[in-house]
């Protein structure tokens, strides 16, 4: 939809969102044993997600990355005045 404008373009450049998916193991894996499931992972993935950006975060980049989004999407939500008791309120 080419006439419709972006949220960046309506003056809403904060307002982005990211997908993620993680692979988690436990923690103490050796590192060729994650490396391997790391590169295991991406080739499965990459053909499916050839039309969007994928970053490769791993490790301790993806435990930030969600951490980071957990706090800014907590804050949003916050500012919000959302409650779960609204149940779908549009007051």
């Amino acid at each position: 939809m080419p006439q419709v404008p972006t949220l960046a373009e309506l003056g809403y450049s904060e307002f982005t969102a990211k997908v993620w998916f993680g692979l988690l193991v436990k923690e103490g894996v050796p590192e060729d044993v994650f490396k391997r499931l790391t590169e295991a992972a991406k080739a499965a993935v990459k053909e499916k997600l050839e039309a969007h950006e994928v970053s490769g975060e791993t490790g301790s980049q993806l435990k930030t990355e969600i951490k980071q989004q957990v706090e800014r999407w907590g804050r949003l939500v916050k500012a919000s005045g959302f409650s779960i008791e609204d149940r779908g309120s549009t007051q």
